[in-house]
């Protein structure tokens, strides 16, 4: 199913397509003649059925890329991270999007809540926790064990 949402998608970004797409929603309950060059990608997705040279929106296969798509982003949601990325790029974009989840802007928390609300996301609060700050995420107060968002 991951294949037929990446064709849709790239069906989406191609002009030729999206607009194609456009017309055959427009004219859903009725088909069209195909056309080989921008339908490709729309029935490789599934989401046109062709039937004796004519295209016609199969709107199940819609439903069922975007039941596809929201399972996918709960299972993401429901793993933890293991570990950082190699790229430093990544590694500080992921951390970022982590300290941006569990801390408001202006909001200081201590050690202790902080390990909390990272703990349901990352298998190793520590390590995290200090990469947030080795990485210039998240600022402390050492002598008060207070977390804050850099910048705040």
């Amino acid at each position: 199913m991951q294949t037929e949402v990446v064709q849709f998608l790239a069906a989406l970004a191609n002009e030729q397509s999206r607009e194609r797409f456009a017309r055959i929603t427009l004219h859903a309950g009725e088909s069209l003649p195909i056309d080989e060059r921008a339908d490709r990608l729309l029935i490789n997705s599934g989401v046109l059925r062709v039937e004796e040279g004519r295209v016609q929106l199969d709107s199940s296969q819609l439903g069922a890329l975007l039941d596809h798509v929201r399972a996918s982003g709960r299972a993401e949601q429901n793993e933890q991270i293991g570990r950082l990325p190699r790229r430093q790029s990544e590694r500080v974009e992921l951390l970022t999007r982590i300290a941006g989840s569990v801390l408001q802007p202006g909001e200081r928390i201590g050690e202790a809540e902080l390990g909390e609300r990272l703990e349901p996301l990352v298998a190793d609060v520590a390590a995290i926790r200090r990469a947030m700050i080795d990485y210039g995420v998240l600022d402390r107060n050492s002598g008060t064990q207070m977390y804050w968002l850099r910048g705040e």
